[in-house]
C-alpha cells in the first residue's frame, strides 16, 4: 500500500486505486514467494527470474540473471535459493 494504491495479491495480482476503486491487473504470478519492501513488489516470475515490480513508475526489473528457487528480504539485502 501507498498514498495511491493498495495492492491485492491472490489468484494474479491487481492494484486498487484508493480514491476510485479502480482495479488494474498486474502479471505477478503468486504461486511463489512474494514480498514487499515499502516500495517494490518482488516476485519469482514464471520463467524463475527473481523481479522487482516497482509501484512508484510501474516499471519491472529483473533483479537476478539467474533462476531461483525461493528468496527472502533481510535487512541487508535479498537472500536467493537455487
Amino acid at each position: 500500500m501507498d498514498d495511491e494504491y493498495i495492492y491485492v495479491l491472490g489468484t494474479g495480482g491487481r492494484r486498487v486505486e484508493i480514491s476510485t476503486g479502480r482495479m488494474s491487473p498486474l502479471d505477478i504470478p503468486t504461486n511463489r514467494n512474494v514480498a514487499y519492501d515499502g516500495r517494490s513488489i518482488f516476485y519469482v516470475d514464471r520463467s524463475g527470474v527473481l523481479t522487482r515490480f516497482d509501484t512508484e513508475s510501474g516499471e519491472t526489473f529483473a533483479v537476478s540473471d539467474e533462476p531461483v528457487s525461493d528468496f527472502r528480504l533481510t535487512e541487508s539485502g535479498i537472500v536467493t535459493e537455487s
